[in-house]
């Protein structure tokens, strides 16, 4: 996964990718960096879904902040993830700043 969000920073034609359930076995977060970084350069990309990652609320907020300086994405599945209160606060900040 970290491959593919690193080939979608310089991604110009895809407008909709699902991520969803990755087999990995990742720690603190460190895909949904990848994603971030991702998401503050591409200028393409309309829909994201990255169910059941295991996402955590540093990861929601981490996500957050990217999607603040993103001007094309819209829609955002976070489903089945583990994101409490503090990430879902993070994540709100974003949709009130729409």
């Amino acid at each position: 996964l970290i491959a593919i969000a690193t080939a979608l920073r310089e991604n110009s034609s895809l407008e909709a990718i699902g991520l969803d359930n990755p087999r990995t076995f990742s720690h603190d977060d460190e895909i949904t960096v990848h994603i971030a970084s991702m998401l503050q350069v591409n200028a393409t990309l309309q829909e994201l879904t990255l169910r059941q990652h295991r996402m955590r609320c540093s990861g929601a907020s981490i996500l957050a902040d990217a999607i603040l300086s993103n001007s094309t994405l819209r829609s955002l599945d976070l489903a089945c993830n583990e994101i409490s209160v503090e990430g879902a606060e993070a994540l709100a900040r974003v949709v009130v700043a729409v």
